[in-house]
């Protein structure tokens, strides 16, 4: 009880309570990465769990990170987690940014960088030019192909990467050859309670 108090006195007193009541309650309780729901998938958990610091949970989903364990399929990354007691989970694509909690996304979309290639560690341009021509009204759509971003590696099937930001948040996506990245201002994160489809709420 007293140090419930401390903490909510020292939180109210240098305007940081969102970011002091966070740190304490974070606990991550399974993640799993694949093709979900019942395709091949990975236990990734531990992996997870190290990118969990102060309460707050910021991640790239990929074969970079978790392995591939459904070759050429798109794969999510589902975590199941607990917030200030309330039993939470959130599903994010192959590609995309975990961000837990969810902050405010809003803004101006800036694009900071953009690598197309044999990502991470192969053949790979600088891009970033020739991306920032599609992006228009704050929103980028772009098909991911040699046409339209050359063929820095011939022969390998590639990945266009970008870097961005919205407000104070930096964020990342890839997407491979063939597809279209779509990047724009969110609307209502996908965070549901586990029990329930509908935005986020109590578990009961």
């Amino acid at each position: 009880m007293l140090r419930s108090l401390f903490v909510l006195t020292f939180c109210a007193l240098s305007g940081t309570f969102a970011d002091c009541h966070a740190a304490d309650t974070l606990v991550i309780t399974e993640a799993v990465y694949g093709d979900l729901p019942d395709g091949p998938k990975s236990d990734v958990r531990e992996k997870v769990r190290m990118f969990a610091k102060d309460g707050v949970l910021r991640l790239e989903a990929g074969n970079d990170l978790f392995g591939d364990p459904a070759e050429q399929v798109g794969k999510k990354l589902l975590v199941k987690y607990q917030l200030n007691g309330k039993a939470m989970e959130v599903t994010v694509k192959e590609g995309e940014t975990l961000l837990i909690p969810q902050p405010v996304l809003k803004g101006e979309l800036k694009l900071l960088s953009a690598r197309y290639g044999d990502l991470p560690d192969g053949s790979s341009d600088n891009v970033l030019d020739t991306v920032r021509i599609y992006l228009k009204n704050n929103k980028l759509e772009i098909d991911v192909n040699n046409d339209v971003l050359g063929d820095p590696a011939s022969g390998v099937f590639k990945r266009l990467r970008v870097e961005y930001q919205l407000g104070d948040v930096k964020l990342a996506k890839s997407v491979y050859e063939g597809g279209t990245m779509v990047i724009e201002v969110p609307g209502e994160p996908e965070t549901k309670n586990e029990k329930s489809s509908s935005t986020p709420a109590p578990a009961k």
